[in-house]
């Protein structure tokens, strides 16, 4: 069935992917409902599966939903601050307008630093822990984010991220770092090691 989907969006230019439950088929808004109809049709008498349309969305960069849009899809996206920002999260990663992809990374940077603010409360007595849990911790968050989400859209938020950690940084450590060539900051000398450049 999920096969049969894709080679119909393939078709009509598009393509289908699917991981667990998560199915997106991408094609001309024509193609892509027809195919996805068949394919509800055939796991519903072959498996006994149902697709529950108040649970899917459509993310389209513009317009209503067609009329022959199945009852119950909804556009994908967000209501923030008053304003309908067009995107949704598919494995994991934000896709759909600037505006959206931006609000999610911001969801994200927050969620961070509250972890890391609660990280050193919980650990702040044990230091080496708590370098531990902070770095692993959001190294394997945001960077998932960054390696799959536009540069341009990534480095504003990575560049708050890293200010709001550099304050939980200096809080769990009791004094002021300086960073980079600020006056009076810190310079690693490596010693002439030709492997360290």
């Amino acid at each position: 069935s999920l096969v049969r989907l894709d080679e119909e969006c393939r078709a009509g230019g598009g393509m289908a992917r699917a991981g667990a439950d998560d199915i997106c088929a991408l094609a001309r808004p024509e193609v892509a409902y027809a195919a996805v109809k068949r394919f509800s049709d055939e796991i519903w008498q072959r498996c006994g599966l149902e697709i529950r349309w108040d649970k899917s969305e459509v993310y389209q960069r513009e317009g209503d939903l067609p009329d022959y849009a199945m009852a119950g899809l909804t556009l994908a996206g967000e209501e923030v601050d008053g304003d309908f920002l067009r995107g949704t999260v598919f494995f994991g990663v934000p896709i759909g307008s600037p505006e959206f992809v931006s609000h999610k990374l911001h969801q994200l940077k927050d969620s961070i630093v509250s972890d890391a603010v609660r990280t050193r409360e919980v650990l702040g007595s044990d230091r080496q822990a708590l370098w531990t849990a902070l770095r692993l911790s959001i190294q394997q968050r945001f960077q998932y984010w960054m390696q799959l989400v536009p540069p341009s859209l990534c480095e504003p938020v990575a560049v708050e991220l890293d200010a709001e950690l550099w304050r939980v940084l200096e809080a769990a450590t009791g004094f002021s770092i300086p960073r980079g060539e600020e006056e009076g900051g810190l310079c690693l000398r490596v010693p002439q090691v030709p492997s360290l450049d």
